[in-house]
């Protein structure tokens, strides 16, 4: 990215807590008195990034675009005139030269060997910060050497949040330091390591989301969360088709779902290992058309369709409770608010009665307000047909671990 000639062409995105200013906006209305353009976020035309404490995945985006990253101290000699726009820029170079030197192999391998010999299992985070600094070469031969533990080690999902993207470090997580290399298509040996990505709520487009494909090494993921984003019909297209997914397990995909973007999805849909879809938020009515038809061939183990915009009409609940649907199927969450009633109490009956061997599948129609005073009739209707051995078995009762009981389903 080109450095402004003058502070007048510079844009400052000022985002966090600052510490030696009162807010923000006095710290920018300080920057624009001096010329310069200010906002409150990252966006295209930011040349630096003034981050202070709590400022989310900004600093990750900024490392996706390139965007040099900067501290108020340094901002503050700039409106106190203790340096001028070149000692300034030249400071903020100077920043960028100050990162650690590329590590070897040994020394990558010297932090890894207490780890790996330890008696007790490694924390992840120990183990990613040891392939600090480490060159695509180092960390080749790194990963290499701890090959035997990542093997021993199983992977465990149960502890994920999906608001707090936190796997407890068994879910080996993509961590930060590595999301914007990620997201800048670049590629290293270390991803392999890789079981668990969440880009959840960063509000990515399209165009950076889809960089993960140039990053093959990233071919062990298990668990994706694209949720809050805005990916296109590109990247679905690309991740249900281009193979570096295969091992999928769970794919959260909390976005708006047009026709366009469940086409290509589908469309020569290579996911052999995907147990667990939740699109939660918004399919659009003629998606939901299209997805319903495919699903009795997907042999899903749970599936959330709790969102908006749609009401699941008789031939999206034949769909969805088809015998071979059903075969496969543990789990669905569905909002009762978003069912046609009567299409749903005839789909039931024809589910019918466990047969020998068979599991029920649990449907959750728990919702966020009273079922009872507004689907009371067909909250009861649902109850009197419900027994023990009803092949599927809606109830209403709220659980928030309805979710996360289903996590065995993947073993």
């Amino acid at each position: 990215m080109p450095t402004p000639n003058t502070i007048q062409d510079a844009t400052f995105a000022i985002v966090g807590t600052m510490t030696r200013h009162a807010n923000t906006t006095l710290l920018g209305d300080s920057l624009a008195s001096l010329g310069a353009s200010v906002t409150y976020t990252l966006t295209a035309s930011t040349d630096y990034l003034v981050a202070g404490q709590r400022c989310g995945y900004q600093i990750e985006r900024a490392g996706v675009a390139r965007v040099p990253v900067i501290d108020e101290d340094l901002v503050g000699k700039l409106i106190r005139g203790k340096v001028d726009w070149d000692a300034f820029n030249g400071e903020v170079d100077a920043g960028k030269a100050s990162a650690p030197p590329e590590a070897d192999a040994n020394d990558v391998i010297e932090r890894l060997r207490p780890l790996i010999n330890d008696e007790k299992a490694p924390s992840w985070f120990a183990i990613v910060a040891a392939f600090e600094g480490a060159s695509p070469e180092a960390a080749r031969a790194a990963v290499d050497y701890v090959s035997h533990w990542l093997d021993a080690t199983p992977v465990d999902f149960r502890g994920y949040n999906m608001l707090s993207q936190n796997a407890s470090g068994r879910g080996r997580a993509l961590p930060k330091a590595w999301k914007s290399e990620v997201l800048a298509g670049e590629d290293s040996p270390k991803l392999e390591m890789i079981r668990l990505v969440s880009v959840c709520y960063d509000r990515l487009g399209n165009a950076p989301l889809c960089k993960m494909f140039d990053c093959p090494s990233l071919d062990g993921v298990r668990l994706l969360d694209v949720g809050g984003n805005k990916p296109g019909s590109s990247f679905f297209k690309k991740l249900s088709t281009s193979g570096q997914f295969e091992r999928l397990n769970i794919l959260k995909a909390q976005n708006r779902f047009k026709a366009s973007q469940m086409k290509a999805f589908l469309k020569n849909l290579n996911l052999p290992n995907l147990r667990w879809l939740d699109i939660e938020s918004s399919v659009d009515q003629d998606a939901l058309d299209l997805f319903t038809e495919a699903l009795p061939e997907m042999g899903l183990r749970y599936l959330s369709m709790r969102g908006g915009r749609c009401t699941f009409q008789e031939n999206h609940l034949r769909g969805l409770f088809s015998p071979a649907t059903l075969e496969h199927m543990r789990g669905v969450d569905l909002c009762i608010f978003r069912v046609d009633g009567p299409a749903l109490l005839a789909v039931l009956d024809e589910a019918g009665e466990l047969e020998e061997g068979q599991e029920p599948v649990r449907v959750n129609m728990t919702a966020n307000r009273d079922v009872t005073e507004t689907h009371g009739d067909l909250q009861a209707a649902i109850i009197a047909r419900t027994t023990p051995t009803s092949r599927v078995q809606p109830y209403f009762e709220s659980d928030y671990a309805f979710e996360a009981s289903f996590y065995g389903c993947l073993d």
